[in-house]
């Protein structure tokens, strides 16, 4: 799958909320760090899909995402 989306200069990339079970990471901290990695700009283009468990974290991540 890489090597066919890399030859369009292009990804799909899927991340749960890292850290944030037994490690211990406050989730809007997790979700802030992804915005500001993610919102760089680079010579590629990359769907990002964050996966949060719970509907209280989708509506973290939108909230955050989006700026609300």
């Amino acid at each position: 799958l890489w090597y066919a989306n890399n030859r369009f200069n292009s990804m799909k990339l899927v991340l749960p909320l890292m850290g944030c079970g037994i490690g211990g990471l406050e989730k809007i901290s997790v979700v802030k760090t992804y915005e500001t990695f993610f919102n760089r700009d680079i010579d590629m283009n990359c769907e990002v899909v964050i996966y949060g468990y719970t509907a209280e974290d989708y509506n973290l991540i939108v909230q955050i995402i989006k700026g609300t």
